[in-house]
This record gives structure tokens, sequence and C-alpha cells, in this order.
């Protein structure tokens, strides 16, 4: 029997392939699968957001990257979730947990 939770901290990552259709061969590549609850921190349409995943607007908006950075760790510490801080052109720039992690894990 699993913890109940525990689904619900660990992030999916699901390989897909794509197929390049000018080479004819298959390329891999990744869907993140954002569980729902954490909090993302990206730039949209000129503006800093932090947003809770699973809802359809962003929870606050405005100031700078760090702002916003502070916004959402402190919304991930206060919900123990996870925290994904993206770079403007929308790549993963560091992901943190505040959730309850297993004390003994190894690096």
């Amino acid at each position: 029997m699993s913890h109940p939770t525990m689904s619900r901290r660990i992030e999916r990552i699901r390989p897909v392939l794509m197929s390049a259709a000018s080479c004819k061969m298959a390329v891999p590549s990744q869907e993140v699968v954002m569980l729902e609850g954490d909090i993302t921190t990206y730039f949209e349409d000129g503006h800093w957001k932090s947003k809770v995943a699973g809802s359809t607007r962003a929870a606050h908006t405005g100031g700078t990257k760090a702002d916003q950075q502070a916004v959402g760790r402190a919304m991930a510490v206060d919900r123990r979730v996870e925290h994904e801080v993206r770079r403007m052109d929308g790549s993963i720039g560091e992901k943190n947990s505040y959730g309850s992690d297993p004390r003994k894990s190894k690096g």
C-alpha cells in the first residue's frame, strides 16, 4: 500500500516520440505533467506571474522575476508543494520541493 500523498508529490515525466518529417527518424522529447496545486512562476504578456497548477488564471502578477520568485516560493512553502521557475523562453530554470520529502534520500 502506498502513501496517499506519494502520487501527488511525484512529478511524472513521460517520454514521447515525435517524428521528424524532414529526416524520417524518431526524436525523443518529454511531456511534463504539473500536478494540481504545484506553483509555477513564469513570464507571459510582458509580466512575471505565479500560478497554481490546475487554475485558469495567475494568482499573482507583476514586479521583477525575483519578486515573483519570492511570491511563488512563499505560496509553495505554505501549500507544501513544488515551485517551478521558468525562464523567459518557457524552459524550466529551477525546481524546488517544499513538500514532505523522505528523510533518507540518496545524493
